[in-house]
């Protein structure tokens, strides 16, 4: 936009496309993915800064009436066999209702950052076992802020890139 002294301002894209570890990503295209695929009502996908040296995509999901046990690795698996790895979001949130501007358009930036311990891949629960997967799931911790890591866990499902 140009202004009246002639200075040019750069708004930024006015699409939902983001980039993520050098990766041009379309949230509408991961949205639309997740409502076409799972039995949700309403999905937004948003980009969250973690820490200051890490962001995750984030799918807020509003389920049916009837609530599916385990949803979120339902959505994760199906979205797996439909997008690339790097449009799969590492964490799902269940929420009554998204929130919403007074023009129906979803308020983004109400949505808020998920429990990261609590919201992320789901596996069943085993402790490292032996002293290579101990030390290795002491060493994910820090960079994952995590506070536990679980023998099945993927590095790259709990937000390592």
């Amino acid at each position: 936009m140009w202004r009246d002294n002639g200075q040019l301002n750069w708004l930024g894209p006015s699409d939902d496309q983001i980039k993520l570890r050098r990766v041009r990503i379309e949230l509408g295209e991961i949205e639309s993915t997740i409502e076409r695929v799972a039995p949700v009502k309403k999905s937004a996908v948003r980009l969250v800064q973690r820490s200051t040296s890490d962001t995750q995509l984030v799918a807020y999901v509003v389920p049916p009436d009837a609530l599916e046990e385990n949803l979120c690795a339902v959505l994760r698996q199906a979205l797996a066999q439909e997008l690339p790895e790097s449009m799969v979001p590492t964490y799902f949130v269940e929420l009554r209702e998204l929130p919403l501007l007074t023009s129906g358009k979803i308020r983004r930036n109400s949505l808020k950052k998920p429990d990261w311990q609590g919201s992320g891949p789901d596996s069943n629960s085993e402790a490292p076992n032996g002293e290579f997967e101990i030390s290795l799931a002491a060493a994910w911790k820090q960079p994952l802020h995590v506070d536990t890591v679980d023998r099945h866990d993927s590095f790259f499902e709990l937000g390592g890139h």
